[in-house]
């Protein structure tokens, strides 16, 4: 291996991570990063499933530590075992692609740096990306590199970090609260402890306010960011933490229907920074609500302009610290169709809806916009496959009755044909039964007539 650093750590790459209850997925993650890495060190807080012995058959460094309502704690005891160089840290739920590999290796052969910035990339189980964060996830192993905080901890370097372009995929990540909650019912309690302990941090109470947001306590996420924005106000130039804190404001009155206060919040950040990428998306989303057309219309025109940006520039990611609607580019362009549809301009609508097709094929309500814009121009045959094409993406009840009708017109005798079809019995239960039994319907059934029979006895 080539050179030692003046720390006499022998030049490499150490992996550490803590982990519990990981047994489903820490097989995977290591035959995926041994490659990367010159060691993993595994520190586990507990696990009562098959992890430890996982580890081991890789050939990790294994330690235990007990678990004591401290992230912070259990990270630095990972950095005390490491060996190597440059410390990488990741969790069994992240992901390095492969084609990153070479990237994060030549960062050992830059002695300027000290640290490395990654983009961390949420995306669902499916695959889409739901948003994108930095965070500084390698740096060099030296004498007094510690994490801090007991939760959302950050490791406190010395020196010049770079801000790189490199990737972690976080695969953990779900849309649905209700499938986090216990995760996030302990951030909230671990984050109400740190502020009892540190009251004064602006940083506890902002992830506090984000917390009680995800868990559906809109008030107390709205007190909490409001008081975390009045603590970071003083400072000479807003960071990320405080616009951070300022967009979730917005988002939280927003969502209790204060839409004069909700926008007046997304324009205080955008005079703040013009191009800051979800303040306008959230300020087109107020102002429809408000039947502010012109305005909304501009809010998405410039969201949409900007957007390629935060694609292809990395840099351009980090004075936000994260942004949530990386991936929200297609609804955006159908909420532009819809504008330009009460307008008058089915040409424009048409043009944004296929756009909006091309930027996100899986986003269902392109196809049912789409199907409804070529509907008002007594385009039924172009129409009808766009409803299938949606119903084949989501079970959707609109999709299903204006593709149902539309066949329904092609049967020989029309709509009196298809009265004579016997109707099935046992109708479903639910809007949601129902919806999801006219998807299926409609992607597997091949005869119209068979087909609408069961959509009238469907639909409401």
């Amino acid at each position: 291996m080539p050179g030692a650093l003046r720390s006499g750590k022998p030049t490499g790459i150490s992996l550490c991570m803590i982990v519990r209850n990981e047994a489903e997925r820490l097989g995977g993650f290591l035959r995926h990063h041994r490659p990367l890495v010159q060691e993993v060190v595994v520190v586990d807080t507990g696990s009562r499933d098959a992890t430890r012995q996982i580890a081991a058959a890789h050939g990790a460094r294994l330690f235990e530590f007990p678990w004591c309502d401290d992230f912070s704690a259990a990270r630095n005891a990972s950095l005390r075992a490491a060996r190597f160089s440059w410390v990488l840290v990741l969790d069994a739920d992240e992901q390095v692609p492969v084609e990153e590999f070479s990237r994060v290796r030549a960062l050992l052969a830059m002695p300027r740096f000290t640290a490395a910035y990654f983009r961390i990339v949420n995306v669902d189980p499916d695959g889409t990306p739901l948003g994108m964060h930095v965070a500084v996830r390698m740096f060099r192993n030296t004498p007094g590199v510690r994490f801090r905080g007991a939760i959302h901890e950050e490791v406190g370097v010395r020196g010049e970090a770079l801000a790189t372009s490199l990737r972690i995929v976080h695969t953990g990540y779900r849309a649905d609260p209700q499938a986090m909650r216990p995760k996030l019912e302990r951030d909230r309690r671990l984050l109400l402890k740190s502020l009892a302990a540190e009251p004064a941090n602006p940083a506890y109470r902002y992830y506090l306010a984000r917390t009680c947001y995800l868990l559906g306590d809109w008030q107390e996420g709205l007190r909490q960011a409001s008081q975390a924005r009045a603590a970071l106000a003083a400072e000479p130039a807003p960071g990320s933490l405080a616009l951070l804190t300022a967009h979730l404001e917005a988002v939280l009155l927003w969502r209790q229907g204060e839409l004069a206060q909700a926008e007046e919040c997304c324009r205080r950040l955008l005079h703040l920074r013009d191009d800051y990428l979800d303040a306008h998306f959230l300020l087109a989303k107020v102002c429809l609500q408000r039947r502010r057309l012109r305005e909304a219309r501009r809010a998405l025109e410039r969201y949409l302009a900007l957007l390629p940006r935060f694609s292809t520039d990395a840099a351009a990611l980090y004075p936000f610290g994260m942004l949530t609607t990386l991936s929200r580019g297609a609804e955006a362009l159908n909420e532009l169709a819809g504008l330009a549809h009460r307008s008058g301009d089915t040409r424009r609508a048409l043009g944004c809806l296929a756009e909006a097709a091309q930027l996100d094929a899986a986003y269902a309500p392109t196809y049912l916009n789409w199907g409804l814009a070529l509907l008002a121009q007594g385009r039924e045959e172009e129409a009808a496959p766009k409803f299938k094409e949606a119903l084949a993406r989501a079970p959707d009840l609109h999709a299903a009755r204006h593709y149902g009708e539309l066949l329904e017109r092609r049967l020989p005798g029309g709509r009196s044909a298809a009265r004579k079809l016997p109707p099935l019995p046992s109708a479903p239960s639910t809007e949601e039964e129902r919806a999801v039994e006219a998807a299926c319907l409609a992607t597997h059934v091949s005869e119209a007539g068979m087909l609408r029979t069961n959509l009238q006895r469907s639909l409401p």
